[in-house]
């Protein structure tokens, strides 16, 4: 206790064994953190100390520039190029990598994210650069390792609006299909999937009454097997068929 009956307090943080902070408190408040940031086999890479602010920033001689948010257990690192375009996202949990996401850009667009987490996993998004749909996803892959693990394909109107998904991952394939009414408001959402391409069949059709109101139908190979009512959100009705006819019907107050 210091004079006056201020309390001053020193928190030591470890992650198996290791220090991976130490922060001063005065009543409370975070005066001072210093973290530390070890390599897989054990090694200090890094010590960082910051004072009792949560953020901050700096620029190095070139012009660009970096900025920081620390919170008790995470540590978030934005780098930016000397147009002060965000070109990298690094964050930590208790000094541990959780995610790197870099960013390629192209005529003030991004035209490229790819993210790395702690398993080695790569996702690699790439944007559109120009047209209508300028700054909308194009294409998303995930791969670990050597293999595939995601292949997704985003197509847009001359308008710039979503109309088709296809999307090839571990469990097979699937097609999704967007329609719009003239207003450009959503009206009919169609979801396809397959083992393969040429098996694909229809899975769910989901009509909008508006937005929150939509009716959901369901599929087994194609054939039609339950029909869902939703209304602002709730679901309020469901009808089981079996050849086109309906078996059963369940209300929800």
């Amino acid at each position: 206790m210091l004079e006056g009956g201020a309390i001053r307090e020193i928190r030591y943080s470890y992650d198996a064994g290791r220090l991976i902070r130490v922060q001063t408190l005065l009543d409370g408040t975070v005066e001072r953190t210093v973290s530390y940031l070890f390599a897989p086999d054990g090694r200090l890479v890094s010590t960082r100390e910051t004072d009792g602010s949560s953020s901050g920033s700096a620029r190095t001689e070139s012009g660009a520039s970096t900025s920081w948010l620390v919170s008790p257990d995470e540590l978030e690192l934005r780098d930016y190029d000397i147009d002060g375009r965000l070109v990298a996202i690094t964050c930590f949990h208790q000094n541990v990598l959780v995610s790197r996401e870099e960013r390629a850009w192209k005529d003030g667009t991004v035209q490229r994210s790819v993210t790395t987490q702690p398993d080695g996993t790569i996702t690699t998004d790439e944007y559109l650069t120009d047209g209508p749909a300028r700054g909308q996803i194009e294409s998303r892959s995930a791969r670990s390792g050597m293999t595939m693990t995601l292949e997704e394909l985003y197509a847009y109107d001359e308008r710039g609006r979503l109309v088709e998904t296809r999307r090839k991952g571990s469990q097979g394939f699937e097609l999704i299909q967007y329609y719009y009414d003239e207003g450009g408001t959503l009206r009919m959402e169609r979801r396809s999937k397959g083992k393969t391409l040429s098996a694909m069949a229809l899975a769910m059709a989901r009509t909008y009454g508006g937005p929150t109101t939509y009716v959901e139908e369901s599929y087994d190979a194609g054939t039609l097997f339950a029909r869902v009512r939703y209304e602002d959100g709730r679901r309020v009705s469901e009808d089981i068929l079996r050849n086109g006819v309906v078996i059963r019907t369940r209300l929800f107050p």
